[in-house]
């Protein structure tokens, strides 16, 4: 996951908080606000005993649409907050499994990764190894050349230096099987 695409994530998750802390500041005036208008009904319920009858009959009628309207409200307020509720349970599920997703995806881009720097590792070895292998080959026949030049000049001043024929004669048999022309 890039850092644009966490920067989002973040901006999306502090957007969602800030969004879930504003909706409970609401719920809890909503609540305060039920609590009143339910406490006034049960006082306009109350003056309405102690009132006279035929002033009671037109107040209790009143009373009772105010009641029912609220119980209306009330019910209509507990289904938008239980839909509410799945919303926003539904919205946190969609998150974590997003976010679980981007972590796989992160695990994977950086086990590729892994993968191909192992990979160009062998390759590296390979080409290493293949040149040490060339050096020491190089190195080998510059040493059988070494030899070769010793063992030629070995021969050549026990030659030069011996004054016999058949010295010069097994130097030359030598030179031959080293494949070198007589001088």
């Amino acid at each position: 996951m890039n850092q644009t695409t966490r920067t989002r994530a973040r901006i999306k998750l502090n957007l969602f908080v800030t969004f879930c802390n504003r909706l409970k500041v609401q719920i809890d005036v909503i609540r305060q606000l039920g609590t009143k208008i339910e406490t006034n009904l049960k006082e306009l319920e109350q003056k309405l005993q102690s009132m006279p009858r035929a002033e009671a009959a037109e107040n209790r009628a009143t009373h009772i649409k105010l009641t029912r309207d609220y119980h209306w409200v009330e019910t209509k307020y507990k289904n938008v907050q239980l839909e509410a509720k799945q919303s926003m349970q539904r919205k946190e599920m969609q998150m974590r499994l997003q976010a679980e997703e981007n972590g796989r995806r992160q695990e994977g881009v950086e086990a590729e990764n892994h993968r191909l720097q192992m990979q160009m590792q062998l390759q590296d070895d390979r080409v290493t190894e293949e040149i040490m292998k060339e050096r020491e080959e190089e190195v080998r026949k510059i040493n059988h050349g070494m030899h070769q030049v010793n063992e030629i000049y070995k021969v050549r001043l026990c030659v030069r230096g011996a004054s016999g024929w058949r010295r010069r004669r097994v130097g030359c048999r030598y030179l031959a099987m080293l494949g070198a022309r007589e001088p």
